[in-house]
């Protein structure tokens, strides 16, 4: 006889074989590997105080997090507002071996707020730092995709949890994000792992420990990016009705009721204890305060469209609809077409709510309901076998977290990008997944569109995949430092437009400084004739050796420069008007030009860049 699996205790109460964990440790480890090539770009080259900052946009590594924490204890005039603290806190902990290491080695005996830091070597520091902040977001984003799966195998069985698993892996924006130091990944895992967790309780029973463990993770989540918790609005309301759905099967509806309400009040306590921790709110309220007043004032001043950079929908009929088709094109994006499909499927099937006992594998939870004290989501099988439907309301109540959030993006923040629905297509690939094994089991039309689509989330999910992976290891920045290095030498000066953070590595000892003023992304650009005219006689007058121009956050759609250098700058120095001429683009074309392929949030990968040089004269 073959010998019986072993057999390991769930979270939840029922047993399981230990076998059944391996395709969740498998996807994660797989989801590391995929990840983890181009996880070094942006690592800045900190050789003075204006070459501190990454590339990516928003992504605050190495410097943010240090002064973030540091600001705690001795408050700065000037703070980055932006986000809660969570994320800092994570990066600081990544940090921390590496920093105590250094402090051992004497390399960092006397930390300061001002450049160098205290640091022997603040060059190899800083890029070993951002190389920490961006493993963290490659073990996150592995989380997310190990969360998928916990979440499609509780929902309905191993073959959803499968494909559920490389849907996540393969989302477009998971490529980007899960290589920086943005917080976006963090609070999606947080995110996902929540909603592993509520899956759980959907197909099992709400006890205490997973109702701590839900507001844990929800209250971790809004610590990270508080438009996090909109996933979750609907969660206690659900629970609530199914608890009142729940009573009359009861044995005793006095515990049923007790022990329903201790599991929520902790759940409760639990989520604010995460989120007043995590987000800095009970460490530093001053600060949180101070967060929430630049929130509401950058909202404000969007809807007054006095961002350049982002784009307010107004509550109009017009504006409604042009933010219903932005929100679907990045859901697309980030999920492709088939994608969609599939999962429209797969909500279509959640909103009959009910599916054949008996059916074909993935139609019915393998995994029981836990007898005991507490209250039941779903019925417990009948011992008969008839053919007759069954209730699956897990499927419905999983749909909540999904149309919670895209409500609050659409009704209440009136704007989108492609990393603001990443939490939207976490749910959306569950439903994909299902959708899928609900085509492969239908008859052989569905089951060849199921094929189908399958097959191109598949294929050209990877094949854009690679392309990114390639732009961010073979970005034109490296190509033009090398460029930079092998043509300017100390006291040679170079200029150019916009933020210096995203430049390509400098050569020491060379001057660079900006040839117009720049106000950053969220002012509008100065570029009128007039300041086209200052340029041309501050470089007649100073006669930089190089000029740098490079599109950035700030550009305009198609714009090969950035906002702050006027049109017609561009071209006279096209056409050598300014005795300028071209001397070399860099740009690393793409491997699969004829793929289409979503645009990124920003700019900021592999950007055009050109350089140019005084006019050679004859002699």
């Amino acid at each position: 006889a073959r010998r019986p699996p072993r057999l390991a205790r769930s979270a939840t109460g029922p047993r399981r074989p230990v076998r059944r964990r391996r395709l969740a440790l498998w996807m994660g480890a797989l989801a590391v590997l995929v990840y983890l090539p181009g996880f070094w770009w942006g690592a800045p080259r900190a050789q003075d105080a204006q070459s501190i900052r990454s590339w990516g946009v928003d992504d605050e590594s190495p410097i943010g997090p240090l002064a973030q924490v540091h600001n705690i204890l001795e408050p700065k005039e000037f703070q980055n507002l932006g986000y809660p603290l969570m994320h800092s806190f994570m990066a600081v902990a990544a940090y921390a071996p590496y920093l105590g290491f250094l402090w051992l080695e004497g390399d960092f005996e006397a930390p300061s707020d001002a450049y160098p830091y205290g640091l022997a070597d603040p060059v190899q520091t800083f890029q070993v730092l951002t190389w920490l902040a961006h493993l963290l977001s490659v073990v996150l984003g592995a989380g997310v995709v190990v969360a998928a799966v916990v979440a499609a195998r509780r929902l309905w069985g191993e073959r959803e949890a499968l494909w559920a698993g490389a849907f996540t892996l393969l989302s477009y924006p998971m490529f980007y994000y899960a290589r920086t130091g943005n917080v976006d990944v963090p609070a999606l895992f947080f995110v996902a792992a929540a909603l592993a967790v509520y899956a759980g309780i959907l197909r099992g029973r709400l006890t205490v420990g997973n109702a701590v463990w839900l507001g844990v993770w929800a209250g971790f989540a809004a610590a990270t990016k508080e438009t996090s918790a909109a996933a979750f609005v609907g969660v206690p309301p659900v629970l609530l009705w199914l608890a009142w759905r729940g009573r009359g099967s009861a044995r005793h509806p006095g515990a049923h009721w007790r022990t329903f309400g201790v599991a929520a009040a902790l759940g409760v306590v639990a989520c604010a204890i995460a989120f007043g921790l995590g987000s800095g709110l009970f460490v530093d309220p001053e600060r949180y305060f101070a967060h929430l007043a630049f929130n509401r004032e950058r909202s404000e001043m969007m809807r007054l469209g006095e961002i350049a950079f982002m784009t307010h929908y107004p509550a109009t009929l017009a504006g409604s609809a042009a933010l219903f088709a932005l929100l679907v094109g990045y859901l697309a994006d980030a999920c492709t077409v088939p994608g969609l499909l599939l999962a429209a499927a797969g909500v279509a099937v959640a909103l009959r709510g009910v599916a054949p006992r008996g059916g074909p594998a993935g139609a019915v939870s393998e995994t029981p309901p836990a007898r005991g004290p507490g209250w039941s989501v779903i019925a417990e099988p009948q011992a008969d076998s008839a053919p007759l439907p069954r209730r699956r309301s897990g499927d419905l109540w999983m749909v909540v977290p999904l149309v919670t959030y895209l409500a609050v993006l659409f009704f209440a923040m009136r704007n989108g990008q492609l990393r603001y629905v990443m939490p939207a297509a976490f749910v959306i690939g569950l439903f994909a997944a299902r959708g899928l094994v609900l085509a492969l089991d239908a008859p052989r039309l569905a089951r060849w569109g199921g094929l189908a689509a399958a097959g191109w989330i598949l294929v050209a999910g990877g094949l854009r995949a690679t392309d990114l992976t390639q732009q961010m290891i073979r970005d034109s920045r490296y190509a033009a430092t090398a460029w930079l290095e092998a043509n300017l030498g100390p006291g040679d000066r170079l200029e150019f437009f916009g933020p210096d953070a995203k430049l390509p590595w400098l050569p020491a000892g060379i001057e660079y400084d900006r040839a117009n003023e720049y106000l950053g992304a969220v002012h509008p650009p100065k570029r009128s004739p007039q300041d086209a005219e200052r340029i041309r006689r501050g470089w007649a007058e100073r006669r930089p050796d190089v000029i740098l121009l490079m599109p950035d956050v700030s550009s305009r759609p198609g714009e090969p420069h950035n906002a702050t250098c006027p049109p017609e700058i561009f071209d006279d120095l096209e056409a050598g008007r300014l005795g300028y001429e071209p001397a070399a683009t860099f740009q690393t074309p793409r491997l699969f030009p004829w793929l289409p392929t979503p645009r990124l949030d920003y700019p900021s990968v592999n950007p055009p860049i050109r350089l140019y040089i005084p006019t050679r004269r004859p002699g």
